[in-house]
């Protein structure tokens, strides 16, 4: 089964998890599903192309309200997993802005650290962003959901070898 298609049933199965109630009495919703649909390559990296034997996926799902610190907010989670195959000493990951061929500045981090072994195989990252997450200045969840929703927002693993990003994906909505 390719990453793709694993990633498709667990869009499905998130999509029926998030139909049960949450901590606050409110029924958090499902509203968007987010993917890289041709995976993350050295081949998409920009400036220059990268050739690894490394690969990966990104899904991220976009729940439509959350209570952060007591309080009701929209749109306030963005769930992600970042799956990766075959990466040697990853670093760092992170969303950024720009379009397929721009490379662009970071908008938040995925995963920093510690760096992984030879040939890591496996899921990198898998978190939640919201509003109070940390984001480079001017960056907010609103920004990056816009970026995400225009397809101006990538994905960037970067390794030891290859410090300005090793694998890349343009982010799509599904």
């Amino acid at each position: 089964m390719s990453m793709t298609q694993r990633w498709t049933i667990v869009a499905v199965v998130l999509g029926a998890t998030l139909t049960c109630t949450d901590d606050d009495g409110v029924s958090p919703r499902f509203t968007e599903l987010f993917t890289t649909p041709a995976g993350l390559a050295g081949a998409a990296e920009r400036p220059t192309p990268v050739t690894t034997g490394a690969s990966g996926d990104f899904v991220a799902e976009v729940r439509d309200t959350a209570t952060i610190g007591g309080k009701r907010d929209s749109l306030a989670v963005l769930r992600f997993e970042l799956g990766v195959r075959n990466i040697n000493a990853a670093t760092m990951a992170h969303i950024h802005a720009g379009g397929p061929e721009a490379a662009g500045p970071v908008m938040v981090f995925l995963f920093n650290g510690p760096t992984t072994g030879s040939n890591f195989t496996g899921i990198l990252s898998s978190a939640e962003i919201t509003r109070a997450s940390a984001f480079n200045a001017p960056f907010n969840l609103d920004s990056v959901l816009t970026r995400m929703r225009n397809g101006t927002a990538y994905v960037n693993v970067h390794t030891s070898a290859n410090p300005g990003g090793e694998i890349r994906g343009q982010i799509q909505r599904n």
